[in-house]
């Protein structure tokens, strides 16, 4: 069975866009004549943008679902999880109240990946990823 990839495209975009920035202000830098500060700039702005374009995801694999946000990139393997779930929560630098992906494991603890999110509402790239994740781990659909 081949890996199936959920991400937040929204959450992608605005992230590197925010890497484009830096980027620019890196340019900038070395257009004035500071080289030192804007490369640093540069070099850091670049390395934002593309963790921020990898970043917001789950990958469901066979054996083992990766969740993949800006600063850390985990794998679990599906024999250690009982299931996935949709939570309902704040998220994000604005705390709006979103739904997000809760991934359970076998030994009772739960662990909240809020970087894949979105709006409540039936079908959503969460729930389409909790319904993924059971399937693979033998949990069947959403709780």
């Amino acid at each position: 069975m081949s890996p199936e990839t959920f991400n937040n495209r929204g959450n992608q975009i605005v992230a590197s866009a925010y890497g484009a920035l830096i980027v620019l202000i890196g340019l900038s830098g070395l257009i004035t004549g500071h080289p030192a500060e804007g490369a640093g700039f540069l070099i850091f702005g670049a390395a934002f943008a593309v963790r921020a374009i990898r970043s917001s995801n789950v990958v469901v694999r066979e054996d083992v679902i990766e969740t993949r946000s800006m600063l850390r990139t985990r794998h679990f393997a599906t024999a250690a999880l009982s299931g996935a779930d949709v939570a309902v929560g704040r998220v994000g630098v604005v705390l709006y109240r979103r739904e997000y992906l809760l991934l359970r494991c076998k030994d009772g603890h739960e662990v909240p990946f809020k970087e894949l999110n979105a709006k409540p509402g039936p079908r959503t790239v969460v729930r389409e990823a909790v319904e993924a994740i059971n399937q693979r781990v033998g949990g069947g659909e959403a709780r």
